[in-house]
């Protein structure tokens, strides 16, 4: 999904077929990068690591920026924002709607789903959840790429490292004593591999918003607008 969203995105900048990029993406080598960082810069980052080390490209030594350098060879307009890719395309010239999309991570720390999505995923204080449990990947890492999204959402075990995040933001969920690590972010499957748990808490807001009388109390907030739901469902505003 993630790919299709930045197909369309090279379509509307005149640069080829959205379809025929899909196409093409998936005749793509996306392996080669991942399997070399797996078998030679792993194996130099366990003999030096990295970590204490602030100088830039010191980060290099990881499979995962291998990984998505590759993602972005093979579709350049992955390295658009999450939030801003779908802003440009419903606002530009003959722009329609495009779905929203829901990436799921797994938080290793608690096994609980780590979404990215441009739907702010409601969280507590809230009384009306609408993703019980989730943790917002926007909010905690302050913004993310397509390419990072997907990634994050397929990080299989063995090939794919786990994602180490590290950020001082306060709506951290997982404390940690190692600095500025906050947890880490492993492969959507473990938490939702059908994608089913995320789209039956979707299901269920809706129907809260659309049965007479039943009006939730904590809506989800869009990115790109404000808006009023059906039956006074109530304001959707941006993401603040």
């Amino acid at each position: 999904m993630a790919v299709d969203r930045a197909c369309q995105i090279g379509e509307r900048d005149n640069r080829g077929s959205a379809p025929k990029c899909v196409e093409q993406f998936g005749k793509t080598d996306l392996l080669s990068d991942l399997i070399s960082g797996w078998l030679f810069e792993d194996v130099i980052g366990w003999l030096l690591p990295s970590s204490w080390c602030t100088t830039p490209g010191c980060g290099f030594l990881s499979r995962g920026v291998l990984f998505e350098r590759a993602l972005l060879r093979a579709s350049l307009h992955l390295q658009s924002g999450l939030e801003q890719s779908r802003i440009g395309l419903v606002t530009g010239e003959g722009g329609a709607h495009e779905p929203y999309l829901f990436l799921n991570s797994t938080w290793v720390e608690s096994g609980d789903r780590a979404i990215a999505s441009e739907i702010k995923i409601a969280s507590a204080p809230c009384q009306d959840v609408i993703f019980p449990r989730a943790i917002d990947q926007v909010d905690l890492l302050g913004g993310i790429s397509l390419a990072t999204a997907a990634h994050n959402s397929a990080r299989f075990p063995f090939t794919n490292a786990i994602g180490a995040v590290k950020t001082g933001n306060k709506n951290c969920p997982w404390k940690s004593d190692s600095g500025n690590l906050c947890g880490h972010l492993a492969d959507g499957g473990y938490f939702d591999n059908s994608g089913g748990h995320t789209t039956q808490d979707i299901l269920r807001a809706l129907a809260r918003c659309l049965a007479p009388g039943r009006q939730s109390t904590c809506l989800a907030k869009l990115n790109d607008k404000e808006m009023t739901g059906r039956n006074g469902c109530g304001n959707i505003s941006s993401r603040k």
